[in-house]
């Protein structure tokens, strides 16, 4: 019981905490349990979140079978889930490489925002400092600039725009897109400001590789 009663303050102060952890859009939260005791429990606690995550909020008790159950009440299919047919948890990895997967899936089936709130892993953005570099759509960016760099060197002109276009092509037929910040969010970019975001990154690889060269 003493176990319990601390477990119980402690959720108290970090649970409401995990709004702050939201992202902007919500759809809906599950949470599951296997003891029906907490059921009061959380609809106290449900009380320091705002009437907005509030509805979305969905708690589910019972056994494995019985959550699982409850689940697909709402579209969710067990398969989707990171579990075993036993309740353990399994790859966890697989499951967000899945859900970066599926949001890049999502992103084509459906007509493009001019807005994004959150960037995915596939996106390019605009900006200078660390926070820019390490995001994995510039690392990735990079990366497939500098696989097509020798051919950009060897070109004319008009080939240097196409290899570029394709660039910006790839970039937005495996899901992402070029954003600039805009103070809250991120708006989409033209053809025009992307094109120069890609020549850009050519020549600044191409200066570092000749400071790299002049320095041995």
């Amino acid at each position: 019981l003493r176990n319990e009663t601390a477990l119980n303050q402690e959720l108290s102060w970090k649970f409401p905490r995990i709004q702050e952890a939201l992202p902007i859009r919500v759809v809906a939260v599950h949470m599951c349990q296997d003891r029906s005791m907490y059921n009061s429990f959380f609809a106290f606690i449900m009380m320091a979140f705002d009437s907005f995550t509030r509805i979305r909020i969905k708690s589910h008790c019972g056994s494995h079978d019985e959550v699982v159950s409850s689940l697909r009440g709402y579209g969710i299919p067990p398969e989707s889930l990171p579990l075993s047919a036993e309740g353990r948890i399994t790859d966890l990895e697989e499951y967000r490489q899945d859900l970066i997967l599926q949001r890049a899936r999502e992103r084509l089936q459906h007509p493009r925002r001019s807005r994004i709130h959150v960037p995915c892993m596939f996106d390019v953005l605009f900006g200078k400092g660390t926070p820019y570099q390490i995001h994995p759509g510039n690392i990735r960016f990079r990366s497939m600039v500098a696989e097509q760099q020798k051919k950009y060197e060897n070109s004319g002109r008009g080939e240097k725009l196409q290899v570029s276009l394709g660039i910006i092509d790839n970039i937005i037929e495996s899901g992402g897109m070029f954003l600039k910040s805009d103070g809250g969010s991120w708006i989409s970019v033209d053809y025009a400001t992307a094109q120069k975001k890609v020549s850009a990154t050519f020549r600044t690889l191409r200066m570092r590789r000749k400071e790299s060269q002049d320095s041995n």
